[in-house]
């Protein structure tokens, strides 16, 4: 193959001196240019050499291996011709006609292998040349493999963020349920007499004072004793045992 290797010019008489100091510039990208494609033409040719030598040295293998196969059959050939020799003297030396005929037949029938020739397939290391053109799909791709990449990386460290954000409401719900919890407790606790002593009239008397409280408003819907907001289902006669429940010695 032809390669135009012409040289561009480089200096002109008749042109100014930054003109030809332009055309120095590009002359110099050029044989930048022609040195690495002289480089690449021989890498190749050093390839197409080494491979045809391979070749070279595997097609002559191969003959020998036919070779030394044809000259075994060769011989074993020789010896039954020669065994068939001698028989065919024995037999014209009786004058047997039928049994001559036999024994050619017989050498006419001989069968015997030959070596065979099969196609088989081979790892060849070969050069391809990549253009410019090749290369410029080659990164736009990898950038769009890049981009997916780094989103795909993103995405469950979100996910990972949320799931961190939902459990942090959960367990902060879980404590807001827990002091509301203790604080009912604790004021239920604190509300309740820890004394048999307490006169019976004055538990009576607080008794009655709840039942008048609850009757008299049956909209009420909170322990006037501990504060507890009564469940809406929640009947009046059940509301009136846990106020009493506070007053009941233990």
């Amino acid at each position: 193959m032809n390669i135009n290797l012409n040289e561009p010019c480089r200096w002109l008489s008749d042109s100014t001196n930054a003109e030809n100091e332009i055309r120095l510039i590009f002359y110099n990208h050029w044989e930048k240019l022609k040195d690495r494609l002289m480089a690449g033409v021989s890498e190749i040719n050093a390839w197409r050499q080494r491979l045809l030598d391979e070749i070279n040295n595997y097609a002559n293998e191969q003959i020998r291996v036919l070779a030394e196969d044809y000259e075994r059959q060769r011989i074993s050939l020789d010896v039954k011709r020669e065994e068939n020799l001698d028989t065919t003297r024995a037999y014209c030396g009786i004058q047997s006609v039928v049994l001559f005929t036999e024994l050619r037949n017989a050498c006419q029938s001989i069968e015997f292998q030959v070596a065979q020739l099969e196609s088989i397939n081979t790892t060849l290391q070969a050069i391809k040349v990549i253009t410019i053109s090749e290369q410029i799909e080659r990164n736009k791709l990898e950038k769009i493999d890049t981009t997916k990449s780094d989103n795909d990386q993103n995405k469950p460290i979100i996910e990972h963020t949320n799931d961190i954000n939902d459990h942090t409401g959960e367990s902060r719900d879980q404590h807001i349920k827990l002091a509301s919890s203790i604080t009912i407790e604790t004021a239920s606790h604190s509300l309740t007499p820890e004394s048999s002593n307490i006169d019976s009239q004055a538990i009576n008397d607080s008794n009655k004072s709840t039942e008048n409280i609850l009757n008299s408003d049956d909209s009420i819907n909170k322990c006037p004793i501990c504060c507890m907001i009564f469940p809406i289902k929640m009947k009046h006669d059940d509301r009136s045992r846990h106020t009493n429940e506070h007053c009941t010695d233990d």
